[in-house]
């Protein structure tokens, strides 16, 4: 019986070394991608409106296996630019996406009409062909015209592991207060959006 039970607790003691040294990730969802400068305040409204995705992964439990990416998905809406006059105490990547909205560039504040910033930090665990356009927001796909920002200084199509961006895209104007369907191929998760 002592020779079974200390089999068990060495097989347990295996797997959870293998999950430590291979691709094993806690599945648990994560709070937007934000620095030690970031004020609380912006940080609580940034949780409300990010959702976290695993590409190609396989779940056991609550640890994430084999994901090829790990992708945070946070809403900009319009009025956080409200919150920016007042409190600009946030990560360069809100402010960089926030500037969409009054852009110098008249293309993009055309653009801009009736839609809403998503941004989408990432980081690749393995090699992956990240395409944007695979993308869908409840019913609307993504287009390639909805990707923003120089083409030139984009990190998309087929990356090595290690990996790490930021990527905006323009997505006709979220509701606030709704569930929000977010699906990359087979990958999706539900966001609940807050009100405004």
């Amino acid at each position: 019986m002592k020779n079974v039970k200390g089999f068990f607790r060495l097989f347990a003691a295996g797997v959870i070394l293998f999950l430590a040294l291979t691709d094993g990730f806690p599945a648990a969802a994560a709070p937007a991608v934000t620095g030690p400068g970031t004020s609380v305040e912006w940080r609580k409204a940034l949780d409300e409106r990010t959702g976290l995705m695993w590409v190609d992964a396989q779940f056991l439990g609550k640890m994430v296996l084999n994901a090829r990416a790990r992708l945070t998905i946070t809403w900009l809406p319009r009025s956080l630019l409200k919150r920016l006059e007042k409190d600009q105490e946030v990560d360069e990547w809100v402010t960089n996406g926030l500037s969409y909205y009054n852009s110098s560039v008249e293309d993009t504040r055309q653009k801009m009409k009736g839609r809403d910033i998503v941004a989408l930090n990432y980081r690749t665990e393995k090699s992956w062909n990240f395409d944007p356009t695979e993308f869908a927001f409840g019913d609307y796909h993504v287009k390639k015209e909805d990707i923003l920002g120089h083409k030139d200084f984009l990190a998309i199509g087929e990356l090595p592991s290690g990996i790490e961006g930021t990527l905006y895209l323009c997505v006709p104007s979220l509701k606030p207060g709704k569930s929000l369907s977010v699906a990359l191929g087979p990958d999706a998760i539900e966001m609940a959006l807050p009100k405004r």
